[in-house]
């Protein structure tokens, strides 16, 4: 770049230049290009997804007889394993469940075996159970039922509920083997939870094979997930977008990822968003992107809440910021706050102070020097002062 380039965009020290934040918008980037791009043909949109789907289709014909997921969103991965497996396999996605449903129950009348209601193991012979590793890690006795389930493939009357009121002898196993396939969705938080529950859960012979929601901007993978929505608008019954409305749609995705280069994959807030849109203007035939910015609107106002008391300290100065001139050790910055049990992150501006002092030369921690109560921050970027 030359000189007077260069000097062109420096902004002149008598001009009153003033620095005007971005818009959420001009910090993600626009899919309107991408979208209308014919130039993939799409037929099936696993192609986010090549090595994972793979697998469970291998999973299908192995002798294994467990799959772990690793993956964050429970949505997305019964979406890809649901969409792989064949069309003639039995499966059944269970996200609550218990020793009942998986192992049946003994029905005993005065003390003799009345009848043997068979869980979902057994009545998924030759198919498949997609499980949440939650109700395992709650109660650690029905994953070492099902653990033994997967080392024996056998169910015993002895796991079922009730076996142990029975004073008589267990009936014999309800086959001698069961082919019954199981998959275990979880995070890796939760495999972790597991290994400390069961050290040697690992003796279960096992595929694996990980997930996760938020997929590389490609080409190709923006074209799979149009497809993907487009599907998902036909199954649901749901209004037509406009190609402004899936514009704004995939861009309010990218923002949930917080990442210029990559868009999230979440079956629930695609559908939860469509049929809100819907909501706001049932008669329309199609939905546009003043729908789907509505919504966004409505919810962004329906829990901004502790955002607006921050906002008005700035406003009341209660809090004493400089925003004007400049000041020796001292900066203005913003943090990114997440409050417990709030669903959303704003942002709060702070003072940044820096002091000389005689000392060793070490850095003191001032939060813990006055004991300040610790807010939970991730990002801190520095606001530069307007001079």
């Amino acid at each position: 770049m030359s000189k007077n380039n260069s000097a062109n965009l420096q902004p002149s020290a008598s001009s009153d230049h003033k620095m005007s934040a971005l818009s959420i918008k001009q910090c993600s980037p626009d899919f309107t290009a991408q979208l209308a791009s014919g130039d993939h043909h799409v037929e099936n949109w696993l192609s986010i997804y090549p090595i994972v789907s793979q697998i469970i289709t291998h999973f299908t014909k192995l002798p294994q007889p467990l799959l772990i997921i690793n993956s964050r969103s429970w949505e997305a991965a019964i979406a890809v394993t649901n969409e792989t497996l064949p069309d003639n396999f039995q499966s059944l996605a269970l996200q609550n469940y218990n020793q009942q449903t998986l192992f049946g129950r003994l029905n005993i009348e005065n003390d003799i075996l009345v009848n043997f209601a068979a869980g979902e193991i057994a009545n998924h012979q030759n198919g498949c159970l997609i499980l949440h590793i939650s109700p395992l890690l709650v109660s650690p006795h029905l994953w070492f039922l099902l653990k033994a389930f997967l080392l024996n493939r056998t169910v015993p009357a002895s796991s079922a509920v009730n076996s142990d009121k029975l004073k008589g002898p267990f009936p014999d196993p309800l086959d001698n083997e069961i082919n019954t396939k199981v998959i275990i969705i979880a995070n890796r938080f939760q495999l972790d939870e597991l290994a400390q529950i069961d050290p040697e859960y690992s003796q279960v012979d096992r595929l694996f094979t990980e997930l996760s929601s938020d997929i590389d901007t490609t080409d190709s993978n923006i074209q799979s997930l149009k497809f993907y929505c487009q599907r998902l608008i036909k199954q649901s019954q749901i209004h037509a977008l406009t190609d402004d409305a899936m514009a704004l749609l995939f861009h309010h995705l990218s923002s949930l990822c917080e990442h210029q280069r990559k868009i999230l994959f979440s079956p629930r807030i695609i559908e939860n968003l469509l049929r809100y849109a819907q909501l706001l203007n049932p008669e329309k035939p199609t939905i546009s992107a003043l729908e789907i910015q509505n919504v966004l609107d409505l919810q962004d106002q329906s829990h901004s809440l502790a955002q607006s008391f921050s906002d008005q300290a700035i406003i009341e100065k209660q809090l004493r910021l400089q925003l004007k001139g400049a000041e020796i050790g001292q900066i203005n910055g913003m943090s990114v706050v997440e409050l417990m049990g709030y669903p959303n992150e704003f942002g709060e501006i702070f003072r940044i102070s820096a002091s000389d002092m005689l000392g060793d030369g070490e850095i003191i921690d001032v939060e813990r020097k006055v004991d300040l109560p610790v807010i939970f921050m991730r990002k801190v970027c520095l606001l530069y002062k307007d001079t």
